[in-house]
């Protein structure tokens, strides 16, 4: 399965597409997002795509 960004169910099949914002505000989100860059995306699996 490939991830694609976007509304949540959007790369499952059968999965409703749904909007799930981010209600902690812009701030924490990016204080949020910041951190876990940080950390090295800990819970990621991160690698180079094949061109």
């Amino acid at each position: 399965m490939t991830y694609r960004p976007g509304p949540g169910g959007a790369n499952v099949p059968g999965k409703p597409r749904v909007l799930r914002p981010y209600v902690g505000g812009v701030g924490a989100c990016r204080q949020k997002c910041d951190e876990v860059a940080a950390n090295g995306y800990p819970g990621f699996t991160l690698r180079a795509l094949a061109s």
